[in-house]
């Protein structure tokens, strides 16, 4: 099969041929027909986000099952699926507790870019052992992928939207109703508006947000974010006036960050009232590190949450927003700003890091 594989930071992807051996017990082959570029991808390919190499990236796909190794039970030969990249083992405490995307399991595994059982399904033409990338690895014509990753959708579900419900979508709309539980009537300010940030925007006004802030220094981006719901769209050195001069004085009652940096993290603090909820959504670069007031951390009484995938449970939250999706309530081939096919996969991640698209997509 075909992959797009990386090398060395900073350089392109090779697409070439890359064997896959065959699902081991627990897990599926899909045949991938759809995957996103997502910035987490992209931090790889620039050297900022550090991972064992030779890789196959790619994190956000939709495919149909080829095939299941021994002890399948989750899909079949044929099914439709969205791919997860948080696998679960079911048996420690936070899978116990219902927080399947904090699993014990995943942690070390997705570290070492392997799979469940600590060895990869991908070799060079020549049979050397190629990394997988947050155990899905979507850049590629095929992935073997555990069982747990699958997520089963109607067959009449376009691939292309379909695959970025696998993370961007999830991680916005999930950071909204799973982690910070917005209430209908709130005031919520959302720094960043990127493809995870328009799903803040979009999950904030499903939720019943009264007022939706969005805070970018883009001027191009707000026929979008208003598009997704925003109600106002405001320059970073105006938000903290503005912002407050819009709810009596006080702040937002949430503050979301997207952006993943040192600076919008602090900056989304100072955004949220006394009392307030602060959630940080985005990625950010290992090294980074928030200054915060300790005076203001106790005096302000203000809740920082952190939100890994949405806080979510993909069996639950992968349909949820399909359902949303086909009852017109939410957005999702809006997000996609260009398409291209694995040949032109550089072309693609140069697109992405124009920053003119909320998501690039490579269908296959």
């Amino acid at each position: 099969m075909k992959a797009a594989v990386l090398y060395t930071p900073q350089s392109n992807l090779m697409v070439e041929h890359v064997r896959l051996i065959d699902p081991q017990p627990h897990e599926v082959l899909v045949r991938l027909q759809a995957t996103g570029i997502c910035h987490s991808d992209v931090m790889v390919i620039q050297g900022t986000s550090t991972v064992p190499m030779p890789v196959v990236l790619g994190h956000e796909g939709a495919g149909i099952v080829e095939a299941v190794g021994e002890d399948v039970t989750q899909v079949t030969v044929g099914d439709h699926v969205i791919l997860s990249w948080a696998p679960y083992c079911g048996e420690c405490f936070y899978c116990k507790s219902d927080h399947l995307n904090l699993c014990e399991a995943y942690a070390p595994r997705v570290l070492d870019g392997v799979l469940l059982d600590g060895t990869t399904r991908l070799r060079s033409s020549a049979g050397e052992e190629i990394k997988h990338y947050s155990f899905l690895s979507t850049f590629a014509e095929m992935t073997v992928v555990p069982e747990t990753c699958c997520i089963p959708i109607d067959r009449d579900m376009p691939f292309a939207p379909a695959s970025l419900v696998g993370c961007a979508v999830t991680t916005g709309i999930g950071a909204v109703r799973n982690t910070a539980r917005v209430q209908p009537g709130s005031s919520v300010a959302v720094v960043g508006v990127g493809g995870v940030g328009l799903n803040i925007i979009q999950g904030a006004r499903i939720a019943g947000a009264e007022r939706i802030f969005a805070v970018e220094i883009n001027p191009a981006k707000e026929q979008q974010a208003r598009a997704f719901g925003a109600t106002h769209f405001i320059d970073p050195l105006a938000a903290e006036d503005l912002i407050r001069s819009e709810t009596g004085g006080l702040g937002a009652d949430y503050a979301f960050e997207s952006a993943g940096r040192k600076q919008t993290m602090e900056f989304a603090y100072q955004l949220a009232r006394r009392g307030g909820t602060v959630v940080f959504v985005g990625v950010a670069e290992s090294t980074s590190m928030v200054s915060l007031s300790a005076t203001q951390l106790t005096r302000s009484e203000k809740h920082i949450l952190g939100s890994f995938y949405g806080g979510a449970k993909p069996s639950r939250d992968f349909p949820a927003i399909l359902e949303l999706y086909r009852q017109g309530r939410i957005k999702l081939d809006e997000l996609i700003g260009a398409r291209y096919t694995l040949d032109n996969i550089n072309e693609a991640v140069a697109a992405m890091r124009t920053g003119r698209y909320a998501r690039v997509v490579i269908e296959l």
